[in-house]
């Protein structure tokens, strides 16, 4: 009588991979969002790095690990996993992060919005020396806010106008609206003019508006164009205002004085090459300070090793004159 061979044993630890990888998710997911000392972004770039792992894990184990299908439909399964992946990152790219670091997708093909507006005509093509802007101000009024975070640098204005703040009962009407470059860039206000930092396309521009009409009074544009992942494209730091003057750092540190009537550059000056930075992580941000007949600016001394064999970063202040931008 013949011996009967038993079925071989089915390999049952591997194919409690996936489970077992669900419910750590699960349970990496649940901590990131209830452990009380994580800030909301924390928790979305937590979450979003174990949901990637996971899903990692589970395409490794379909393709090599799992003996449910032949090795010939797992290398099928690996080539479609592969194909999805370049297909989907080939139709998409990541526009922008949020501010909770929640990545914006668009599509390749969209091109970046202020590639897409119209070339402004800078003041030098013109005439330099034309009052284009003829009442712009050359002092600041208690309702002026001519720099980041206003006079005071509290973000607040002291106006005896009266505001109705209940916008359910009264809403706002939009007196004007128009497409303006990219950037992080706040607007600096003095008398009917505000002047912000945008870009547009390959030019990086301080522009001056008027408030009541949305309309372009002059600009000054640096043929430079800076970009990060994070931050994405444009300039950070917002204008300073000052006897009717503007003063301007664009992203890669050029540091610029504008006369407000005419948008006339009077001076301009490239901090990072001064003080030979060659790295810029993620631009310059910081607005400039101006104290008495000075133009104060943030900088960063280049990476130097110390002697326990570790690289120290020496964050510097330059300072300008700000009638002449001489150091």
């Amino acid at each position: 009588m013949s011996e009967v061979t038993p079925p071989a044993a089915t390999p049952r630890r591997s194919s409690r991979l996936p489970l077992y990888t669900l419910l750590l998710v699960i349970a990496g997911v649940i901590f990131a969002w209830t452990f009380p000392y994580f800030e909301r972004m924390i928790r979305v770039v937590l979450s979003g790095s174990i949901v990637a792992l996971g899903a990692i894990v589970f395409e490794i184990w379909l393709v090599f690990f799992n003996r449910r299908f032949s090795w010939k439909t797992r290398k099928r399964i690996g080539i479609g996993i592969v194909l999805a992946h370049v297909l989907f990152f080939g139709i998409f790219r990541i526009k922008e992060f949020s501010g909770d670091m929640v990545p914006v997708l668009t599509f390749r093909w969209t091109p970046e919005r202020d590639r897409t507006l119209e070339k402004l005509t800078t003041t030098s093509e013109q005439s330099p020396d034309k009052q284009v802007a003829a009442d712009f101000p050359q002092k600041i009024s208690s309702e002026d806010f001519p720099k980041f975070l206003g006079q005071l640098g509290n973000g607040t204005v002291e106006t005896d106008l009266d505001f109705d703040f209940d916008w359910g009962k009264t809403p706002p009407r939009e007196v004007w609206r128009m497409p303006i470059g990219a950037g992080w860039s706040g607007f600096s206000v003095i008398g009917p003019y505000a002047v912000t930092q945008e870009q547009r396309d390959t030019d990086e521009c301080v522009t001056c508006y008027e408030k009541l009409t949305g309309n372009v009074v002059w600009s000054v544009s640096e043929p430079v164009r800076f970009t990060e992942a994070l931050g994405g494209v444009g300039p950070r730091a917002t204008p300073t205002i000052l006897d009717g003057k503007v003063y301007a750092i664009g992203a890669t540190g050029i540091l610029s004085c504008i006369e407000g009537k005419t948008g006339k550059l009077l001076w301009k000056r490239d901090t990072l090459e001064e003080f030979k930075q060659t790295t810029l992580d993620w631009a310059k941000s910081s607005s400039p300070l101006i104290v008495e007949n000075q133009v104060i600016v943030s900088l960063q001394a280049p990476l130097v090793r110390s002697a326990d064999g570790t690289n120290a970063q020496t964050d510097l202040l330059a300072s300008y004159d700000r009638e002449k931008g001489e150091p």
